[in-house]
């Protein structure tokens, strides 16, 4: 009879116990602990099978708004916890999980309340201590949303991102276990984001592959909307890249993103209220790149920017209609004395750490066409396409920065400049320099060119007033050219 009593005692506490149990901690920690809402619609508990089923989950700001919840949410505990003195889960699933992140002003968002509160609570004394240990064998969350938005906007919303699916293998606190992970994310714009590998709990640490396709430019000037303003922005953005990262004992990212590939299509930017593209080209890639963080240089096989236009105009006021596009900056923030000083201090740390370097192996601007005009002076000028090759690389370090283009060839076909009183017709003209060097301080800059060459090997036509001149052909040659903020040399 005892054995009988207990038995169903002890179903009677998983079915009816533990389900009441569980809600009621659920609601005391977030409302009492975190200041939020929660709701939940149903708690279930097999005692048999050690398996928690919660039903409609969501978690609310303090005045409703809603921040992160669910459909169903199932966990799968296993006996072997008590062997291995971990917490263990044979898996975790999550039906439907929805995530609502909004942006608020003065940088803050509709989680950051939450995160204080969680720094508040937390003992420093406990701050280098190992996480609890625990194995989870697989958690899932299907059919998942994402909703990003910006309340300080007319239109809010910025992106909603769903469905949204997360896999993950062998998660572990142990040391050196590693999980694998999957992750691929949709929206009805046929945006993509994908990826898979494997990263450490322990020491912080990932390596894999990631894929963004088909971002759409109208998505991205919607994220950027309190910074700049477009009219009809076009065009879509692919990236793709392996990585293997970790983060030290100092704190410091270290690691690689290779084989990494940027593509840029049918880009179009208005300025608002702008007649014509202000900004367009059809092509834009990145091949082959290595980005190093520990060694901080950044490599590139090549880069091509192909059948890109650019239309600028100044109004009456000397106004270039571009700075339509860049919004004014909002009012003063209480703490942005704090922030200044932050960011000073960020800038100075970056000044003092090792030299960045950056470097392409092949750089081909092909058929960009150009325009301006100043309606003030009644000042006009186009050139039908310009062209350049090079190799590149620059040098970034507390001196300063310094570029360089060897093998450089610029050209321009069909420029035309003209105004009321002057003008100059210039039908094919050509640049060319072994080397290019460009040395830029805070206080000096300064630009040489090595075995310079230039032609204008159809000629050219030149007014000014009544003064009028032609030449059937126009050529420069000089070993080197220097140029700086202080002076000039040619020899």
């Amino acid at each position: 009879m005892v054995v009988v009593a207990l038995f169903a005692l002890y179903v009677a506490a998983g079915y009816l116990g533990v389900p009441a149990l569980v809600k009621l901690q659920l609601e005391k920690q977030v409302a009492d602990g975190l200041g939020l809402r929660i709701s939940v619609v149903d708690v279930r508990f097999d005692p048999f099978r050690l398996r928690l089923d919660i039903d409609d989950l969501l978690l609310s700001e303090p005045d409703g708004r809603p921040m992160v919840g669910f459909k169903r949410g199932q966990a799968d505990f296993e006996i072997r916890s008590l062997i291995d003195r971990a917490w263990t889960f044979a898996h975790v699933t999550l039906e439907a999980p929805v995530l609502n992140f909004a942006l608020e002003r003065a940088g803050r968002h509709n989680f950051s309340a939450l995160i204080e509160r969680l720094r508040e609570k937390a003992d420093p004394a406990k701050k280098d201590d190992p996480l609890p240990r625990f194995r989870i064998g697989r958690i899932a969350l299907t059919d998942g949303e994402v909703v990003i938005a910006d309340r300080q906007q007319t239109d809010p919303l910025i992106a909603r991102v769903t469905p949204v699916v997360v896999e993950i293998s062998n998660l572990s606190s142990v040391p050196a276990e590693a999980a694998s992970f999957r992750l691929s994310a949709h929206t009805a714009a046929g945006e993509a984001l994908d990826s898979n590998g494997s990263f450490i709990v322990d020491a912080p640490a990932s390596k894999g592959t990631i894929s963004l396709k088909g971002l759409q430019m109208a998505t991205l000037a919607r994220g950027l909307a309190r910074l700049v303003a477009v009219d009809a922005p076009a065009g879509s953005i692919d990236f793709s890249a392996s990585f293997d990262i970790k983060r030290g004992a100092d704190g410091a990212v270290a690691g690689v993103a290779q084989s990494l590939e940027l593509n840029i299509a049918a880009l179009s930017l208005n300025a608002p209220g702008g007649p014509a593209p202000l900004a367009a080209m059809d092509t834009f890639w990145l091949k082959e790149g290595l980005i190093d963080l520990g060694l901080q240089k950044a490599n590139f096989a090549s880069l091509r920017h192909a059948k890109g236009r650019i239309a600028a105009s100044q109004d009456a006021k000397g106004r270039v209609d571009r700075s339509g596009i860049v919004r004014e900056r909002a009012p003063a923030v209480p703490n942005a004395a704090a922030v200044n000083k932050v960011a000073s201090a960020g800038l100075a740390a970056v000044a003092a750490a090792r030299p960045r370097s950056v470097s392409m192996a092949t750089v081909d601007l092909a058929q960009n066409p150009f325009g301006f005009a100043n309606a003030a002076t009644g000042h006009r000028a186009n050139v039908a396409a310009v062209s350049l090759e090079t190799r590149a690389s620059a040098v970034i370090d507390a001196a300063g920065t310094r570029p360089r283009f060897d093998k450089a060839t610029l050209a321009a076909a069909n420029t035309r400049q003209e105004s009321a009183s002057q003008g100059l017709r210039l039908p094919a003209a050509a640049i060319r320099a072994e080397r290019v060097t460009v040395d830029s301080t805070d206080k000096h800059v300064a630009l040489a060119l090595d075995r310079l060459s230039a032609t204008a090997s159809a000629g050219l036509a030149a007014r000014h007033g009544e003064f009028a001149y032609e030449a059937r052909r126009v050529e420069l040659r000089a070993e080197r050219v220097a140029l700086d903020s202080t002076g000039a040399g040619l020899n």
